[in-house]
């Protein structure tokens, strides 16, 4: 490889690596995949990916530690979770 294709393809791969760090800030997604679990993607470095009975062991497990706690809109939106969430 001469120093121009080296330069050019280095040019390349920082584009490249500039424009995936800057997808990876846009935000949370989400993606259901074909065998039923929810993988959430943008909470850190690798997504979260939890099923159906995952879902409900978590949200049951949460709803219990807050009811002693003053988190109302959180509560709410859990509760919101498991009413959305099929059975």
């Amino acid at each position: 490889m001469s120093d121009d294709d080296m330069k050019a393809e280095l040019e390349r791969l920082r584009r490249k690596n500039e424009a995936l760090k800057k997808g990876a800030s846009e935000g949370i997604r989400m993606k259901v995949s074909d065998t039923g679990g929810l993988s959430v993607y943008g909470m850190g470095r690798f997504p979260v990916t939890l099923y159906k009975e995952q879902w409900h062991r978590a949200s049951e497990r949460k709803l219990g530690l807050l009811l002693n706690r003053p988190a109302k809109p959180l509560l709410v939106c859990l509760i919101g979770l498991r009413c959305c969430l099929p059975s």
